[in-house]
Parts: C-alpha cells; sequence; structure tokens
C-alpha cells in the first residue's frame, strides 16, 4: 500500500453519454465508485447534473463534479450501477 502523507485534493469530472437508442434513458438512482492506485472513493451519487436537470435522458451527456476528493492517482477502473428505480415498460 502507498503512503498517503502527500496525496491531495482533487476535483473529479465524470461525464455520462446516455445512448440516442430507443427507449434509452434511466429515471434509477445512479451510483459509482472510482477505483485508483491510492484506494477508493467511496459510493458517489451520479445526483445533480451540471449540464441537465433530468439527468440520463436520450442523448444527454452529463457532466458530474466532485470537489475536494483525495488523489487516487492514475484511475484504474469505474463501477457504476442503478437502483431499477422508475418507469418498467413490459
Amino acid at each position: 500500500m502507498k503512503s498517503l502523507d502527500n496525496v491531495s485534493d482533487t476535483t473529479y469530472l465524470v461525464f455520462v453519454k446516455t445512448s440516442d437508442k430507443f427507449m434509452a434513458g434511466t429515471d434509477a438512482n445512479v451510483s459509482m465508485i472510482l477505483f485508483g492506485e491510492n484506494g477508493d472513493s467511496g459510493v458517489l451519487e451520479l445526483s445533480n447534473s451540471r449540464t441537465h436537470f433530468d439527468k440520463f435522458e436520450k442523448s444527454h451527456t452529463d457532466e458530474f463534479e466532485f470537489p475536494n476528493l483525495l488523489s487516487l492517482g492514475n484511475l484504474l477502473k469505474v463501477r457504476i450501477w442503478h437502483d431499477n428505480f422508475g418507469k418498467k415498460f413490459n
């Protein structure tokens, strides 16, 4: 494990592009964890898009800002999921 003595705060900007296909988009609550050389971010809620009030809609690119997080170093992976909330179509 690396020493975190020299790790500083940073801001992460995350861009999410929703497809332009029929029925693309979701009203679900979306979360993620960023993983890097210095550890992980913990659960981050993608709740306040800087670009759209109604996030994750067809053809939208939403931008999310996460300020004042400890730098994770080089990013290695992202885990992203949602809670299936919203309208269901049969």
